[in-house]
């Protein structure tokens, strides 16, 4: 099964290159949201992360780091973008206070109780129940802001105390963690996380 990366806002695919030999030999597609400054819609980049998981043969496994994990909930549940198990990194799935300092069209996006997460919100129980989710976060977070908005109702959720936002996306035990729940293993998920 092939797995597509999602990077975050300011990233680009090279973010994940550190982690590409903990992946072993799975086929990895890391994808590139351009732009990644914030000027354009999630919905826009939702778009993009649709036409290349569709370019993909056989099943998707799709994980989102930050900005990226919502781009990936759009995708599948907006555009329809087929995925077997979706796994989000530190994603502000409920928003983060620290989008109100962004001026652009993503941080309005990702503010708290916006209309685009309030959309995403309103029939998530329904793709959660199709598409068996993982949320990663961190108590330490200082980018998802309170932290627990990286949590996801309705999936499996991992809490891993690292220190920084920016480095969820590389850490060992992260990735040690969306390959077990991949490979069917419990790990350590479970409700709250």
């Amino acid at each position: 099964m092939t797995l597509v990366l999602l990077a975050g806002i300011h990233d680009t695919a090279a973010r994940f290159d550190p982690i590409l030999p903990l992946l072993g030999d799975r086929p990895v597609q890391a994808v590139d949201l351009a732009p990644a400054d914030g000027t354009h819609s999630l919905a826009n980049l939702a778009q993009q992360a649709d036409a290349a998981i569709r370019a993909v043969e056989g099943p998707v496994d799709l994980v989102g780091y930050s900005l990226g994990g919502l781009v990936a909930r759009y995708a599948i549940q907006r555009l329809g973008s087929p995925v077997a198990r979706l796994v989000t990194i530190a994603t502000p799935h409920q928003g983060t206070w620290i989008a109100h300092g962004l001026r652009n069209v993503a941080g309005r996006e990702m503010r708290p109780n916006s209309p685009f997460l309030q959309d995403l919100e309103r029939d998530w129980a329904e793709t959660a129940c199709k598409v068996p989710t993982l949320a990663i976060w961190t108590p330490f977070d200082g980018i998802v802001v309170p932290a627990w908005n990286a949590r996801l109702a309705g999936a499996a959720t991992i809490r891993i105390p690292v220190w920084r936002h920016g480095d969820m996306v590389t850490d060992p035990r992260v990735w040690a963690a969306v390959l077990a729940y991949l490979r069917g293993g419990t790990s350590q998920a479970g409700p709250g996380g």
